[in-house]
Protein backbone atom coordinates (compact mmCIF):
# COMPACT_ATOMS: atom_id res chain seq x y z
CA UNK A 1 0.00 0.00 0.00
CA UNK A 2 3.00 2.33 0.52
CA UNK A 3 4.69 1.71 -2.48
CA UNK A 4 1.11 2.47 -4.00
CA UNK A 5 1.12 5.61 -2.68
CA UNK A 6 4.45 6.71 -3.29
CA UNK A 7 3.71 5.91 -7.04
CA UNK A 8 0.80 7.96 -7.21
CA UNK A 9 2.78 10.66 -5.75
CA UNK A 10 5.63 10.19 -8.22
CA UNK A 11 3.11 10.59 -11.13
CA UNK A 12 1.50 13.13 -9.49
CA UNK A 13 4.59 15.17 -9.42
CA UNK A 14 5.97 14.25 -12.52
CA UNK A 15 2.58 15.51 -14.23
CA UNK A 16 2.72 18.91 -11.91
CA UNK A 17 6.63 19.33 -13.85
CA UNK A 18 5.16 18.59 -16.93
CA UNK A 19 2.94 21.51 -17.08
CA UNK A 20 5.19 23.93 -14.94
CA UNK A 21 7.60 22.89 -17.51
CA UNK A 22 5.65 23.28 -20.37
CA UNK A 23 4.61 26.89 -19.33
CA UNK A 24 7.93 28.12 -18.30
CA UNK A 25 9.27 26.94 -22.06
CA UNK A 26 6.20 28.82 -23.10
CA UNK A 27 7.37 31.90 -21.29
CA UNK A 28 11.21 31.34 -22.19
CA UNK A 29 9.91 31.11 -25.90
CA UNK A 30 7.21 34.05 -25.79
CA UNK A 31 9.73 36.33 -23.31
CA UNK A 32 13.07 35.56 -23.29
CA UNK A 33 13.81 39.08 -21.36
CA UNK A 34 10.53 40.14 -19.63
CA UNK A 35 8.05 38.64 -17.52
CA UNK A 36 10.68 37.53 -15.15
CA UNK A 37 8.74 37.54 -11.82
CA UNK A 38 6.33 35.09 -13.36
CA UNK A 39 9.13 32.67 -14.51
CA UNK A 40 10.32 33.03 -10.33
CA UNK A 41 6.84 31.58 -9.77
CA UNK A 42 6.93 29.24 -12.20
CA UNK A 43 10.74 27.98 -11.16
CA UNK A 44 10.41 27.70 -7.23
CA UNK A 45 7.45 24.87 -7.43
CA UNK A 46 10.04 23.27 -10.03
CA UNK A 47 13.13 23.76 -8.15
CA UNK A 48 11.10 22.84 -4.98
CA UNK A 49 9.78 19.40 -7.20
CA UNK A 50 13.54 18.72 -8.16
CA UNK A 51 14.72 18.81 -4.61
CA UNK A 52 12.73 17.11 -2.97
CA UNK A 53 13.29 14.86 -5.86
CA UNK A 54 16.73 15.06 -5.51
CA UNK A 55 16.42 13.99 -1.65
CA UNK A 56 14.27 10.98 -2.12
CA UNK A 57 16.72 9.17 -4.86
CA UNK A 58 19.69 10.84 -3.12
CA UNK A 59 21.11 11.66 -6.54
CA UNK A 60 21.47 14.20 -9.13
CA UNK A 61 20.08 12.98 -12.67
CA UNK A 62 22.47 14.59 -15.07
CA UNK A 63 25.06 13.09 -17.30
CA UNK A 64 28.95 14.07 -15.96
CA UNK A 65 29.72 15.13 -20.01
CA UNK A 66 26.60 17.25 -19.62
CA UNK A 67 27.68 18.94 -16.51
CA UNK A 68 31.27 19.97 -17.61
CA UNK A 69 29.30 21.34 -20.88
CA UNK A 70 27.26 23.62 -18.51
CA UNK A 71 30.47 24.68 -16.49
CA UNK A 72 32.50 25.26 -19.50
CA UNK A 73 29.58 27.32 -20.80
CA UNK A 74 29.27 29.45 -17.60
CA UNK A 75 32.83 29.89 -17.29
CA UNK A 76 33.23 31.28 -21.18
CA UNK A 77 30.29 33.62 -20.63
CA UNK A 78 31.60 34.53 -17.29
CA UNK A 79 35.22 35.17 -18.82
CA UNK A 80 34.01 37.54 -21.91
CA UNK A 81 31.64 39.12 -19.55
CA UNK A 82 34.67 40.51 -17.70
CA UNK A 83 36.31 41.20 -20.60
CA UNK A 84 34.15 43.21 -21.81
CA UNK A 85 33.05 44.99 -19.11
CA UNK A 86 36.33 45.90 -17.13
CA UNK A 87 35.92 49.43 -16.84
CA UNK A 88 32.06 49.66 -16.12
CA UNK A 89 30.85 47.25 -13.38
CA UNK A 90 27.55 48.82 -13.89
CA UNK A 91 26.84 47.04 -17.06
CA UNK A 92 28.64 44.06 -15.41
CA UNK A 93 25.95 44.13 -12.85
CA UNK A 94 23.22 44.74 -15.54
CA UNK A 95 24.35 41.83 -17.82
CA UNK A 96 25.26 39.89 -15.36
CA UNK A 97 21.38 37.99 -14.61
CA UNK A 98 20.57 37.84 -18.64
CA UNK A 99 23.69 36.14 -19.50
CA UNK A 100 25.42 34.05 -16.75
CA UNK A 101 22.20 33.92 -13.71
CA UNK A 102 19.31 32.83 -15.99
CA UNK A 103 21.75 30.48 -18.50
CA UNK A 104 22.71 28.65 -14.92
CA UNK A 105 18.84 28.46 -13.53
CA UNK A 106 17.38 27.50 -17.19
CA UNK A 107 19.86 24.90 -17.64
CA UNK A 108 20.02 23.28 -14.19
CA UNK A 109 16.29 23.31 -14.10
CA UNK A 110 15.62 22.28 -16.99
CA UNK A 111 17.84 19.11 -17.33
CA UNK A 112 17.54 17.90 -13.99
CA UNK A 113 13.70 18.09 -13.91
CA UNK A 114 13.50 16.40 -17.82
CA UNK A 115 15.75 13.81 -16.72
CA UNK A 116 13.26 11.21 -15.05
CA UNK A 117 10.07 12.02 -17.48
CA UNK A 118 9.67 9.44 -20.28
CA UNK A 119 7.43 11.67 -22.52
CA UNK A 120 8.37 15.27 -22.11
CA UNK A 121 6.52 16.91 -25.99
CA UNK A 122 7.61 20.34 -26.60
CA UNK A 123 5.37 20.16 -29.74
CA UNK A 124 2.17 22.04 -28.75
CA UNK A 125 4.60 25.02 -26.98
CA UNK A 126 6.43 25.18 -30.39
CA UNK A 127 3.43 25.21 -32.29
CA UNK A 128 1.61 27.92 -29.82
Amino acid sequence: MIAIKSMTINLNSNKVKIKLLNLLFFFILFSPAVFQKIKIAIILPLLFLVILEILNSKRVNIHPHIFWWIIIYIFTNLFFLVKGTHDNFNVFIQLFPSKILWPILYMLILIIATGNLKHFNLRRIFIL
